[in-house]
This record gives structure tokens, sequence and C-alpha cells, in this order.
């Protein structure tokens, strides 16, 4: 009976140590388990829309974090992960539109930051350094913003410009009182003119003169105006073919010039007699001093003195009243009714000068 007793006690020792074995076995295994899983645990942070969350995750994939956490994001809002060791911060920044117009092209992106300047060279344009830009370069974008920028473009352009000549008028004793002759032919003169033209957005809106060079001198017209004095003669007493009697006095220098005309022509006249009783083309009768002209340069009833240049006939008042039919192949060309055949034969066809009378 001893024996067995002792033999029973024996036995529950030994079974008392390989219990407490167990025991510390599981104990171990217990602490090692959750010194593995503590040290797999990350402590996330994630920021969204003013939100912040904090907590702890096996996970370390940003897309898997923030899935887990139900936050929603589009592929143009950006995702900014920050880890180290077991502490993982994670950011959400929401995109934006911006829109940004060159001249007269907008386009509309997304950004999630960065600076006016970014936003333009992302749209693809590129700021001179003429532009114009509503928002400075360098400002930071935070919200949807429409940045303008103005394409200016300065042009410089040289042109050749005319320089009109002026008319001057003189006073000389050399020529006979109240006559007038041109001293000095007007010529006009040049200039080569540089400007530079701004433009904005394609419309100009100034030019300004920034130099110019004198390629031709103008040279401007003088008019003499004499002041002679000389002896006049009278129309009435000077003798002349035309038998027309003029309706106002004309006056008569030492050359037998008028001594007030509007303007003086030379040009080829031809002698012709018709016969007594014809009529002209204005229905007066013909006689010496009404002549044949082209009406389209000498209008029916202008009012003429008329000499030849060589001083030899002085044909004397005269009036457009016929028309000649010279005026298709010598147009200028004026005929001059002679009192007789033979005279008209003397005088031919020779160049006079018709003074026009005002």
């Amino acid at each position: 009976m001893i024996k067995i007793t002792k033999s029973f006690k024996e036995l529950m020792r030994k079974y008392a140590n390989a219990k407490n074995i167990c025991i510390a076995v599981l104990a171990f295994l217990t602490v090692a388990v959750v010194a593995v899983i503590g040290f797999s645990v990350n402590k996330v942070t994630v920021n969204f829309d003013g939100n912040t969350n904090t907590f702890y995750s096996l996970q370390t994939s940003s897309d898997v974090i923030l899935e887990q956490l139900g936050v929603e994001y589009s592929d143009l809002d950006q995702v900014v992960a920050d880890k180290n060791g077991r502490f993982i911060n994670l950011s959400v920044v929401r995109s934006f539109p911006v829109t940004v117009t060159f001249g007269k092209e907008s386009k509309e992106i997304n950004v999630t930051g960065g600076t006016v300047g970014d936003a333009i060279t992302l749209a693809g344009f590129s700021v001179g350094e003429d532009d114009l830009v509503n928002l400075d370069l360098d400002a930071v974008l935070t919200k949807s913003e429409c940045i303008d920028i103005v394409d200016v473009e300065f042009v410089t352009e040289t042109v050749t410009k005319t320089i009109p000549y002026q008319s001057k008028t003189v006073y000389s004793d050399k020529y006979p009182k109240s006559t007038s002759k041109v001293t000095t032919k007007g010529q006009e003169g040049s200039k080569q003119v540089t400007v530079v033209k701004r433009y904005e957005n394609g419309v100009l809106l100034d030019s300004e003169v920034v130099s110019e060079e004198i390629l031709v001198e103008k040279v401007d017209k003088v008019i003499t105006v004499g002041t002679k004095a000389v002896n006049t003669n009278s129309y009435n007493s000077a003798k002349t073919i035309s038998t027309l009697t003029p309706p106002f006095e004309i006056e008569l220098d030492e050359n037998g010039i008028p001594v007030n005309y509007k303007s003086k022509k030379v040009v080829q006249a031809t002698a012709y007699s018709p016969e007594d009783g014809v009529s002209t083309a204005t229905g007066v009768t013909a006689k010496p001093g009404y002549i044949a002209v082209n009406p389209a340069i000498i209008p029916y009833g202008t009012k003429m003195f008329i000499r030849s240049t060589d001083g030899k006939y002085i044909y004397g008042y005269a009036v457009a009243a016929d028309t000649g039919g010279f005026i298709k192949n010598r147009p200028t060309n004026v005929d001059l009714f002679f009192p007789s055949s033979s005279s008209a034969y003397q005088f031919g066809r020779r160049n006079v000068e018709i003074y026009f009378l005002s």
C-alpha cells in the first residue's frame, strides 16, 4: 500500500511539471504572436476635405487604406503619401478647374495647386515678355481661377511716304504789274518712315513713328507776281481778226497779251472759212470770233483771247460755239473762223496761245 501511494504521488508530480511546461509554452507563443502583430500594425492618419482620421491598420497601400475608409477620389485628384516607419500620413488634394484664355483661345484644365505660371504651361501656352497677364505668374492657385493673357505684339514697319510741296507767291519788278508766272516748278519729295505698331489680341491699338529719313527733298512751287508798271492798251484799239465785241474790258500789255486771265494753253489751230449764213453747233451764225472746239475739253460758251505763238496774228476775243471735225484725231486742237478763204489759207495751221478769260 505504501508503494502504490508513492508511485501515485510521483506520477502526479511528473504530471504537474508537464502541465507547467505546456502553459509556459502557450504563454510564450501568445507573447510572440502579439509581438509580431504589434510590429506589423501601422498608425495611419488621413486628411481629406477638411477632415482628419487616425486609426491603426495592417495595410500600407494608399488605395486600399482610402478604400477601407470610404474616401472617394478621381484621377484628377492627388493623393500625397508620407510614410515614416509605422507612421503613414495620407492627404487627398482635390482638383479644381482653371480657365486659361490666351488672346481668342480658351482652355479649361484641372489642377491641384501649383502657380499661375504652371497652369499656363499645363494649358499649352507660352507668355511672351510683352504679353499681359491678369494674375501674378508666381501666385499659388488654391481655388478656381480665370487666367486672362493679352497677346501683345509690336510690329515694326518701314514705308516710303510722299512729301507734298507748297506753293509760295513772291513779287518782282522784273515782270509787268498784275501778271503772274510760275518761276519754280513744284516737286514732291519723299521720306522713309519707320513705324512701330502695337497689336493686342490681333487688333491694332496704337502706332508710333520712331524715325524719319528724307530721301528726296521737296521743291516748293514759286509763283512770281509782277509789280513793274506797264502801259496797257485797250482791246478796242488792237487790230484783231475776231469781229466779236467782248462784254467786258480787256486790257493788253505792251506785248498784246491780256493782263488778267485765268489760265493759258498752247494748242494747234487750223483756219477755216465757212459759207455765209452757216449755223454753228450752238445755233449762232458763224463769223470771225466763233471758233470750233472739242466741247469735252473746252466747253461751249468759254470766253478766250487768242494769238499766235509767234505774235504775227492777234485773233482776239473768241467764244467756243462750234464742234470741229478734228476732235477724233486731234482732240485738243481748235478751228478759227476767218473772214475769207485767202486769209484762212494764209494762216493755215499753226500754234496759238489761248488765254482763258474770267
